[in-house]
């Protein structure tokens, strides 16, 4: 009986530390119990198994049940693994293409809410759209595998069109604009190194006349991750990092511990109250963290990240291939939807909230309601004036989606960063008036 006494004051220690709830709101992270975040849970939850396990074979009979904690443990790695297989990965990200598994066809109801059950103190629930996504015999989403484009499209998932209908995605509304065969090379989670690659081997062989690579501001300028480690412990940490996302926060432990407290309160929820921002009345937004990172930074800093040098070498990389094989190419920027709505919701925001926000993640970043305005434009005057001095063409999307959303309805989701299908047709209009011009060049 003491030894078990003992094993609860071993553990109490770690479960009465909670994590940094507003932290993991604030950046979109899974909260259990309202206290923990998923890497906490799991690691306090190891260390009682790991203690228990340590108590029992503590006895005359060691070796037996050493054994049994072995044959237990064992038993435990093959299900994860089991159970990690089971849920299939459609998308393939290598360090060299990106694709989806081919012939694929799924159907399901998209919901605009908050994604985990912990969210923001303050949070609606949108509007559900039906969404039907298929892959041609190559894995794009395409409705066939053309044997010869006039266009090829390149980028990640704003040109996928994540969260959109097969029919109301940009590049399937600009085919129907122009008339022409367009065919989308865009693959979720890509980086312009998967365009590159994706461009020279599928998209090429198709012979188009005109290449349009869209650029997502935030998350096409970080440097890409090694989708392919070599070291034993790397492969591992890929696997349980793969566990843990795909599989115990979204289909387990939240829909079973998440909702646990969800509807109280947790320190510093106060920073979030000016949220959502709203916009004629009928639009609304939450901004993670995430949107505001390159805005927390001078160009100075932007130019010299990895992710800056390895992103504008694809590009030119990119430049290339298209002008030895004689194609026309277009650079298009999609900015964020905290740009995009910032100068019409500023009188809204609540700066000591914000930056409260902010010191969450960048706790000894000194910035202000100020810098951030003039921060925000950075990264589209950095790649505008770089593609200029190598002769390349670019076109920002910026006005057009700020324009519209003043005037227009909503056009990005109300909590993911991506465009709904009223964006995309924005979209599809804005990028129609820039390339009319080359259509007419190529009749």
């Amino acid at each position: 009986m003491k030894k078990y006494v003992f094993l609860l004051l071993l553990n109490i220690p770690l479960w009465l530390q909670s994590s940094n709830v507003a932290y993991l709101v604030a950046t979109g992270r899974c909260v259990l119990l309202n206290r923990y975040s998923v890497d906490k849970f799991l690691f306090n939850m190891s260390f009682f198994v790991f203690s228990l396990a340590c108590f029992f074979v503590i006895s005359p009979h060691w070796k037996k049940r050493c054994l049994q904690v072995a044959i237990f443990s064992s038993s435990l790695a093959i299900c994860c693994f089991a159970i990690y297989w089971i849920f299939p990965q459609n998308r393939t990200l290598s360090n060299t293409i990106a694709y989806y598994q081919p012939n694929l066809k799924v159907s399901y109801t998209f919901s605009d809410a908050p994604f985990y059950k912990r969210s923001y103190p303050t949070a609606i629930v949108g509007e559900n759209s039906q969404v039907n996504f298929a892959t041609d015999p190559r894995g794009f989403r395409n409705k066939q595998a053309l044997e010869k484009a006039d266009i090829v499209v390149i980028g990640d998932s704003f040109t996928e069109g994540v969260f959109v209908d097969d029919d109301h995605i940009w590049p399937a509304l600009l085919a129907q604009k122009t008339q022409q065969k367009i065919y989308n090379l865009g693959i979720s989670g890509a980086h312009p190194t998967h365009y590159y690659e994706n461009l020279k081997r599928f998209g090429i062989p198709l012979k188009p006349k005109i290449v349009i690579c869209m650029l997502y501001e935030l998350n096409d300028f970080k440097k890409m991750r090694n989708y392919e480690p070599q070291k034993i412990t790397h492969k591992i940490l890929y696997f349980v990092r793969g566990l843990k996302m795909k599989i115990l926060s979204s289909l387990l432990l939240d829909p079973l511990l998440g909702g646990i407290g969800s509807k109280s309160s947790f320190p510093q929820e106060e920073i979030f109250s000016w949220m959502p921002v709203t916009i004629n009345t009928n639009q609304h937004y939450f901004f993670p963290i995430q949107e505001y990172r390159y805005a927390l930074f001078s160009k100075d800093v932007f130019i010299q990240t990895p992710g800056w040098k390895q992103v504008s070498h694809q590009l030119v990389k990119i430049q290339d291939l298209c002008k030895k094989h004689h194609i026309q190419l277009l650079y298009v920027l999609a900015p964020s939807k905290v740009r995009t709505t910032f100068p019409i919701v500023q009188s809204q925001y609540n700066e000591k909230s914000l930056l409260k926000m902010l010191a969450l993640q960048f706790p000894k970043l000194a910035i202000n309601l100020e810098k951030i305005q003039k921060n925000f434009d950075n990264i589209e005057e950095t790649l505008g004036l770089f593609l200029k001095e190598k002769g390349g063409s670019f076109y920002s999307l910026t006005k057009d989606l700020r324009r519209e959303t003043s005037k227009s309805g909503q056009l990005y989701f109300t909590y993911d960063v991506h465009w709904n299908s009223l964006g995309h047709s924005v979209v599809s209009d804005a990028i129609f008036k820039k390339i009319r011009p080359l259509l007419e060049d190529n009749k």
